[in-house]
């Protein structure tokens, strides 16, 4: 995707930016009209020397700005088409308010490339460390790709970032290399970063510290990072809170929620998209709106956005119009808060993270479903959950179906393993996968909350089916001491397990349970007690062959406590060791820490199925 030379910056009368003390609006691309103390021409793409973009960033640092005159400007004048420099070491930082400005002459698209390849180890394409109340450094017009740190990154206030390339190539398009870490490194407060791409970083598209805030983000091209589009707190998904009252990167801001996406009724064209936004009450938002052609969650094309007002409750529901949208497209927004200084000029900060992808379509290229099975499971057993609609005989007990990359199927949409002694993955494509798409040992990643490693170990094709694959894992889900970080054959702790699959946007959270085998929540709890034991001895010898005979017979898998497919005395062992335990619990000493139960920033109290 390339920046359209017609579009303006905003479709707005007047710019936003995120203000720094007494910020005035300005327009981000509108022509310059400063009185410069000094101007600097960059006049060969030699690495440093007179006329180099080095030398002429140093002489800007050590000119003196008038705070009347303005930034000094740093400009290119290496003729016509893009020109390539190549830093031998990393660039210096700005220190000073400084213009640089490496686009066209017609103001819109870049044409000058920082290639990062020989910068070192570390390096960043540009450092913005300049801070001004009114304006500090603003630039536009560079290509920056294959450094090997970040894209750009900013540690002073009220710099500017405006139609630059992160991370592609020279042309803006699909086929970018890249920089090591994030596109743009944010560590600063009161910045704007809009109308750039920003694509293909090892990083996250846009990351903030989580000391930084005040950052305006909205309206530009994010998409292929490795990372998210927006990190807050540079940590992964930040989840909403009620009342949006948390605190961190850009306030920690809500994303809004799309809730539906439907073809408009004539004679209205586009697509109707329906949002509901929680945040502070009686608070003005900027709610934009982007497509992208797979469920990524980042927003590689700009479509339109809109100002709404919270409720006294800090809510909002609202449809809006987007002609230019099609029924193919998938949709994320993003929210920025809006208000009016003094002077009735409009000041926008505190841009959140990009929404849930609506809808939430796997990638091609990814498993359309994934299941959790074990070495140890009979056959009846699996034929239990097939019976029950919670798996299937051949591949297990179902988490993820129907594209649903963050939830599982309606029977268990958390994802909840209530049992222990699942090591194996079943990872299910729509069709049979070839060539690079097809999983190896090296191409699942997993992330524990309790800091325990997973790898698989092997993958195998199921059996006469090619669509299907069994990851056997080195330890079962939940299994291993966390102080130790044993392997033991059954799992004795909870955990929450997150499993990527590289090259798809499948990343499945598993929150695998203990032992609070009769899932009542006694107290609201979940703790371990004699009702747990009660609950076991009512199935004991039972199996999953047997025929239910009333409530206190019925048999449910959620007993087997060791997923053995019978009722026998080690899953009273399995219980037994959990005996007083409470599942939201805190772990209070290390000895107990192979015992303890599931901790509340975990999973809280949750009524298991």
């Amino acid at each position: 995707m390339m920046l359209d030379p017609t579009r303006t910056v905003r479709p707005r009368a007047a710019r936003r930016q995120a203000p720094v003390g007494a910020r005035a609006a300005m327009e981000v691309v509108e022509p310059r009209l400063l009185f410069a103390a000094a101007q600097f021409n960059v006049t060969t793409t030699a690495d440093a020397g007179p006329g180099s973009l080095r030398q002429a960033i140093l002489d800007a640092n050590a000119a003196p700005n008038d705070p009347i005159e303005g930034p000094d400007l740093i400009r290119f004048s290496l003729g016509t088409g893009v020109h390539t420099i190549t830093p031998l070491s990393p660039l210096p930082t700005i220190t000073d308010s400084v213009d640089l400005d490496g686009s066209t002459d017609d103001g819109v698209t870049p044409s000058v490339e920082l290639n990062g390849s020989s910068a070192g180890a570390g390096a960043n394409g540009l450092v913005l460390a300049s801070s001004d109340p009114v304006f500090a450094s603003f630039v536009t017009g560079l290509i920056i790709n294959r450094f090997s740190g970040n894209g750009v990154r900013i540690t002073g206030a009220g710099n500017g970032l405006g139609i630059n390339y992160i991370g592609t190539n020279a042309a803006g398009t699909a086929a970018g290399p890249g920089n090591g870490a994030n596109g743009v490194l944010i560590e600063s407060n009161g910045n704007f970063v809009t109308d750039n791409t920003i694509a293909f970083n090892a990083g996250a598209g846009i990351a903030v510290a989580n000391t930084s805030s005040g950052n305006d983000l909205s309206i530009n091209y994010i998409f292929k990072n490795t990372g998210l589009g927006i990190d807050l707190g540079i940590n992964g998904r930040t989840p909403n809170d009620v009342g949006d009252a948390d605190t961190g990167a850009n306030d920690l801001q809500n994303f809004p929620v799309i809730t539906a996406a439907d073809p408009a009724t004539a004679p209205a064209t586009g697509m109707n998209v329906t949002v509901t936004v929680n945040s502070t009450p009686n608070t003005t938002l900027d709610i934009s709106f982007y497509s992208s052609p797979t469920a990524e969650g980042q927003g590689q094309n700009f479509l339109d956005h809109t100002e709404i007002v919270t409720d006294g409750s800090g809510n909002k529901t609202f449809t809006y119009n987007l002609t230019g949208a099609s029924p193919t497209d998938v949709f994320t927004t993003t929210a920025t808060r809006v208000f009016t200084g003094d002077d009735g000029n409009q000041f926008s900060i505190n841009t959140s993270e990009f929404s849930d992808p609506f809808p939430n379509v796997v990638q091609p290229g990814g498993p359309s479903e994934v299941y959790v099975n074990s070495s140890a499971w009979t056959t009846a057993f699996k034929a239990f959950l097939e019976s029950k609609g919670l798996g299937d005989d051949v591949y297990g007990y179902k988490v993820f179906a129907n594209g649903a990359a963050t939830a599982g199927p309606a029977s268990n949409p958390e994802n909840i393993l209530p049992w222990i002694n699942a090591n194996q993955i079943v990872l299910k494509y729509a069709t049979a996968p070839t060539g690079g798409g097809i999983p190896t040992v090296g191409s699942l990643t997993f992330t524990s909350a309790k800091s325990q490693t997973y790898t698989a170990t092997s993958v195998t094709q199921v059996a006469g089916d090619p669509t299907a694959y069994v990851v056997t894992l080195s330890k079962p889900l939940g299994g291993g001491n966390p102080t130790a970080g044993t392997a033991p054959t059954t799992s004795e702790n909870g955990d929450r397990i997150t499993v990527a699959v590289t090259g798809s946007t499948v990343s499945v959270p598993l929150k695998v349970l203990q032992g609070d085998t009769d899932h009542t929540g006694e107290a609201g709890t979940h703790s371990v007690l004699a009702a747990d034991f009660s609950a076991v001895k009512k199935k004991f010898f039972k199996s999953t062959a047997d025929v239910p005979a009333g409530n206190d017979t019925d048999y449910s898998p959620f007993h087997d406590v060791n997923g053995s497919g019978d009722i026998l005395a080690n899953d009273f062992s399995e219980v037994k060791k959990r005996f007083f335990q409470d599942m939201a619990g805190v772990p209070t000493a290390a000895a107990s820490l192979s015992l303890s139960g599931i901790t509340s920033d975990l999973f809280g109290s949750k009524n298991i199925l």
